[in-house]
């Protein structure tokens, strides 16, 4: 099928090429991401429960930590996380998430 579909051919050759780069993006954001969860174990992993700090999104363990951020660059609640943040531990709270 591909042998006879040029369109379909120009596709795969288009996503052959760009392999490279989206290693390279994934590479960048593992990095960042890593980076930030423990940064954010350190400064909020005694971030009390609230409304949107519980038991599913919090700092307290690296992984937990991860999936934290990881929806917060989904946009899912992440100033909701912030402002849960900021009322424990200050303006630092505003400077990680402005950063992030």
């Amino acid at each position: 099928m591909i042998k006879t579909s040029d369109s379909l051919k120009s596709l795969l050759k288009t996503l052959y090429m760009s392999v490279g780069n989206i290693l390279t993006t994934a590479t960048l954001l593992t990095l960042l991401l890593f980076v930030f969860a423990v940064a954010g174990m350190s400064l909020f992993g005694s971030v009390p429960d609230g409304e949107f700090i519980d038991q599913h999104a919090n700092f307290r363990t690296f992984y937990d930590s991860i999936i934290t951020l990881w929806r917060a660059c989904t946009g899912e609640s992440w100033n909701g996380i912030m402002h849960e943040c900021y009322s424990s531990k200050g303006p630092i709270a505003i400077v990680f998430w402005i950063i992030f």
